[in-house]
Formats: structure tokens, sequence, C-alpha cells
């Protein structure tokens, strides 16, 4: 019989970190589940390290070869027979309540199409931007739960108002077997992009009309030495992990979408990632279109002053990407430049209680990985082992939705809107992994 849940741990060349993954995911107290750990790694220490665990729920599939990254989350969803899926980063941790809750809100509200939750973000010692090192943040300490139309958050990260985790990104959701069945069936595929994790979020975000949103975080993201994202953007002593991910993609065929600038700004994985999920499913539905200048103001205030060459850089790779449009290339080159920011600012200027989140340096309180961390937030949240009660208030009808329909032939490229207004890019930052 199938599980309810299936964890799929992709991973590659990071047993340290995934010793500490697998163990999140074996201190539930729930039982109806398994994890698949998909090994793409080039040497032996993660088959030795699922030897040494020698647990009956972890089910570890090798493909033959080094795959891009999409290509080892494709085959490690694939593998999975759960009812529910979720994908947990190699430096991630899985709250130790986080399968009963999902489990109980499912039972109570019906077969979903997806639960997303909002992560907190843990920064390993171990990351080599020392000063962004032990920080976790983010941990909503809020128990709520609502019913939502995800096509409503979809026309929102259109215009850039929202960033993808807040759709049913694969990262901080369960989906719906179902869902993951009918993207292969529309696309070929579940992913198929060079940034599967931000292009689950739009893909996912289209076809799962109803979810439950969840707010307390059922996941925490690890930001680790290992982290492709934090190697990319912000880590020049990183090169190894950045041609590697980029020679496996290189060799999948996994481009950069044409229309995107063809250089990784902290804003091109969220720009190319849109627009291939656009292409693929809802590239004639007009309350879609992307707000092109919303998201060319977010490149531009992304770009640091320094150092010059990689700033001359970046601006000359967007403006290549606008250059077919004449007055967009004006309104482009007439933006100021932001000042010299620390344009790779990740982590929290103060630490406490914002609102309803909260912020801490871990150096100060003994957590060294992420499996302590998992640990805390548990404790933090008031999980006691029993079943948290959400306010019935916060608790939306079900939404009765038409079948989506996805519209093939292309059309021609969208003009860009009105100005928007103007945003932090810091208050919009994302973590591509």
């Amino acid at each position: 019989m199938s599980p309810l849940f299936s964890i799929v741990i992709p991973t590659r060349n990071r047993a340290d970190t995934l010793r500490y993954t697998l163990q999140t995911c074996l201190e539930q107290d729930y039982d109806d589940y398994e994890i698949v750990v998909c090994d793409n790694s080039d040497n032996d220490a993660t088959a030795e390290l699922i030897s040494e665990i020698a647990h009956v729920r972890i089910k570890y599939v090798k493909p033959p070869e080094a795959l891009a990254m999409s290509a080892n989350w494709e085959l490690g969803v694939s593998s999975a027979n759960g009812r529910y899926v979720t994908v947990l980063g190699d430096d991630d941790g899985l709250c130790s309540y986080a399968l009963r809750e999902a489990a109980a809100l499912i039972a109570h509200f019906g077969d979903v199409d997806a639960l997303r939750w909002g992560r907190c973000i843990y920064t390993w010692p171990s990351l080599r931007v020392a000063r962004w090192a032990n920080r976790l943040w983010g941990i909503n300490l809020v128990k709520s739960v609502e019913r939502v139309d995800m096509h409503e958050r979809l026309k929102r990260a259109a215009k850039i108002e929202i960033m993808p985790d807040s759709l049913p990104m694969i990262y901080c959701s369960f989906v719906n077997r179902r869902m993951l069945e009918q993207l292969r069936e529309l696309t070929g595929q579940v992913f198929g992009h060079r940034i599967p994790d931000i292009y689950s979020a739009y893909a996912i975000g289209f076809l799962a009309r109803d979810c439950l949103d969840l707010a307390v975080p059922l996941s925490v993201a690890g930001i680790s030495h290992n982290s492709n994202g934090m190697a990319q953007l912000y880590d020049p002593d990183a090169k190894e992990i950045v041609e590697d991910f980029t020679n496996l993609n290189a060799r999948a065929g996994l481009a950069f979408h044409p229309a995107v600038p063809q250089e990784d700004t902290v804003w091109t994985p969220i720009h190319d990632a849109y627009l291939s999920a656009r292409d693929r499913l809802f590239r004639n539905d007009p309350q879609f279109d992307l707000d092109l200048r919303a998201i060319l103001l977010q490149h531009r205030n992304s770009i640091p002053l320094k150092p010059e060459e990689r700033r001359h850089r970046l601006i000359e790779a967007v403006r290549v990407s606008i250059a077919h449009d004449a007055e967009l290339l004006a309104w482009f080159d007439a933006l100021p430049a932001k000042g010299d920011v620390d344009w790779a600012e990740l982590t929290p200027t103060s630490f406490g209680l914002h609102g309803t989140s909260l912020s801490l340096d871990t150096s100060r309180i003994g957590v060294a990985n992420i499996l302590d961390v998992v640990r805390l937030v548990g404790a933090l949240v008031g999980d006691d082992g029993k079943p948290f009660h959400y306010p019935a208030t916060t608790v939306l009808e079900p939404i009765v939705t038409e079948p989506t329909a996805v519209v093939e032939p292309p059309v021609t490229p969208i003009a860009p809107p009105p100005p928007a207004l103007r945003r932090s890019w810091l208050q919009r930052l994302w973590v591509s992994r």
C-alpha cells in the first residue's frame, strides 16, 4: 500500500549535511511515509551513509550517470509512491511535527491539491561568508490555516508583489500526486528547468487551485557551504560548485530562457522560471502577464556597484535582453543606481520578535546543525506532541474551480505595462538553491 507522504531528497556530494537532514526525517511522530534519497553523487559517501543508517523507510535511488539538478529531482519524484510529495534539500530539515500536522489537515479538509507552509531559513556555521552564518529567521509563531485559490497569488507573483515560495513550491509544500501527474502529462515532465524549485512554484501554482496555506513552518530551509544558490550569487570562492552546476545543465540542454538576462542577477532565476512556466502552461492567459518593468526594476536594484567589472557585465546582460524595445531600454537606462548596498545581505539586521516572526543568532544558543534547528523550532512553536489548534475563523470554505485549461499556441511578446511602484530589492530577495 502506498504511503500518504513521500519526502524526496535529491543530493549530490553532500553526505556531511545529508546525515542531519535524514535524522530530521526519521524523528517524525507519524508513521505513514517514505523517504526517497536520489543520490547524484560522484563519490561513495552518500551510499555509505545510507548503509550506515540502514532504515526501512529510506528508499535509495542512484542514477547511472551524473544528472542535472532538475533531472535528479525528476528521478526522485518519479520514484516516490506517496499520495502527497515534497522535496527536501540535503541541508534542510523537516520539523518533527510536520507529517502529523499535514495528515490531520488533509484528513479534515479532504483531498486538496497542495498544502503549502511558510519556511524559516537557517544559515549553517559552515557558510563561507562568515558574517551570514549561524542565523535563523522567519519562524512564524502563529498557527493559522487558510484555504486559498492559488490563481490569485499567481497574479500577484506576475506583478512581482510576492515571492515564489508564497506559491505551492515543492520545497515548501506537500503536493498531491495528481498535480504532478497532470504537470507531467501536459509538459512531458514535472521540472525540466535549470532552477527546479522556483519553476515548481509557478507551474504547480497554476495547476493546484485548491490549496491549504499554513503559517507555522513545517520545514527549515538550510543554506550551507554547498548550496548552489549561495555559490552562484554570493560566494566567489565556490567556483567548483558553480562549474559543476553549469556543466551538468549544459549537458542536459537546460539554458536560460531567451527573453531573460543571460547572466544570473539575484532576479534572473525568478524571471527565467516564470517565463518558462508561462510558455508551457499559461502563455495565452493575459491575467498572468508578467509585469516586465517591475522585474527589470528588481534586476537593476540588485546589481552591486562593486566589483565594477561584474556590475557592467550584469547591466549589459539585462540591456541585451530588452534591446529589441527602444522605449523600454531607454527607461531601464534612466534608472538610478541604488548605491553601494550590500547586495547579498541575506540575514536579518536585528534579532528578536518582528510581528509574529522570530529571528535568532544561533551561535549564542548552542545550535550546530539543521537537526538542532528543527528541534529548536519545535520548542519555539510550542509543539508538545499533540495536534495544533487552528482558530476556526482562519479557515475558508472549499474552493470549487473549473478544470485548468492549457492554451497551446505561442503569442507575440508581452508589451511592458506601466511602471510599477518601486520596492526595496532586499525585501524581495530570493535564495535560489
